[in-house]
């Protein structure tokens, strides 16, 4: 058998950075969060450790006003 030739990583010129499209459901769930006049909310089906996740999704929209936290195994939203 023939060995294949390991080809070596190339440079190639981009006009730009393309931008991250994909949003997770968690990003979209604080930010209809955010925009609604909830204080308080529970994130349904969502385990302790999704926790993580919000953060980071609180984190990416820029909200300072938003703080989560869990509870009892579950996860809450809390406006500040």
């Amino acid at each position: 058998m023939a060995k294949s030739k390991r080809t070596q990583p190339v440079l190639v010129a981009v006009h730009e950075v393309p931008s991250v499209v994909r949003r997770g459901i968690y990003v979209q769930l604080v930010e209809e969060f955010a925009n609604s006049d909830v204080k308080i909310a529970k994130i349904e089906g969502a385990k302790a450790s999704a926790y993580v996740s919000v953060k980071k999704a609180i984190a990416n929209l820029g909200l300072k006003n938003i703080e989560v936290a869990t509870a009892n195994g579950e996860v809450y939203l809390k406006k500040k």
